[in-house]
């Protein structure tokens, strides 16, 4: 028994070990500039895409936006990037399980989307959900911003 849980110890080191080097943060500078909220220009909307809170920190998801890689979310982190006015489709993704949202956005506005992820029998569930502006900038707050590939 003491064996086994012995076992356990060191697996669950070795898997955190394995997130550590997940997601490289954005300079202390361009986070504080991010969370003033400044609207785009007019040919471009702002796209902040975060996980706030400590619930699957452990457990990145990799975001894409129309199939491009953007980087990776962990908890209490988030990515922002500028597009053209467009039908897009952001994707959270880990390992086998995926979610997609379309969304329209427009030129001049910000758009907030919470990448969520909860336990689930064998995978976890992912979910990407907008929220309206105020939630948006209340909640990404506390996170950090994690530099894009974008």
């Amino acid at each position: 028994m003491q064996k086994l849980f012995l076992i356990m110890i060191v697996a669950v080191c070795f898997g955190l070990a394995g997130c550590a080097g997940a997601a490289k943060h954005a300079p202390i500078a361009m986070d504080d500039y991010r969370k003033q909220f400044a609207r785009p220009a007019e040919d471009k909307a702002a796209v902040y895409i975060y996980r706030s809170g400590i619930i699957g920190k452990l457990a990145d998801t990799q975001i894409l936006i129309n199939g491009k890689f953007l980087g990776k979310n962990s908890g209490s982190t988030y990515l922002y990037v500028e597009v053209p006015p467009w039908e897009c489709v952001i994707t959270s993704t880990q390992v086998r399980e995926y979610t997609t949202l379309p969304l329209n956005v427009e030129g001049g506005k910000i758009y907030f989307i919470r990448d969520s992820i909860s336990p689930g029998l064998f995978l976890a569930n992912l979910l990407l959900t907008q929220v309206d502006e105020e939630t948006g900038k209340k909640e990404i707050q506390s996170c950090k911003l994690i530099e894009s590939a974008m």
